[in-house]
């Protein structure tokens, strides 16, 4: 009986257990070196890296977005690319009107 990678197995009787298969993607894997080095250029940069992840986050936004509509790659990257300073000034705005 042939599995998909990441996917159970059709039930064939009323006492099959469901098997477990294995969900993880076979693709490349953050090493903990690279968490500490994301960490320290996060951390040692100042206001430069909440700005930096503002917009990162904006970008991911964007791009979550435009995929939920199937769009298609090109589509993808401009929301992201719009995404990111926009998700950027909501947040100075913000920090702009909590200072009255």
């Amino acid at each position: 009986m042939g599995v998909e990678r990441g996917r159970l197995p059709r039930q064939t009787g009323a006492n099959d257990a469901p098997r477990v298969v294995d969900l993880t993607m076979e693709t490349a894997t953050m090493s903990g070196l690279t968490m500490i080095v994301i960490g320290l250029v996060l951390g040692l940069a100042g206001g430069w890296s909440i700005r930096t992840v503002l917009m990162l986050v904006g970008f991911g936004a964007g791009w979550l977005l435009a995929n939920v509509f199937d769009a298609n790659l090109l589509v993808n990257l401009v929301s992201a690319i719009v995404g990111a300073p926009f998700a950027w000034l909501i947040a100075r705005l913000a920090a702009v009107g909590n200072q009255e």
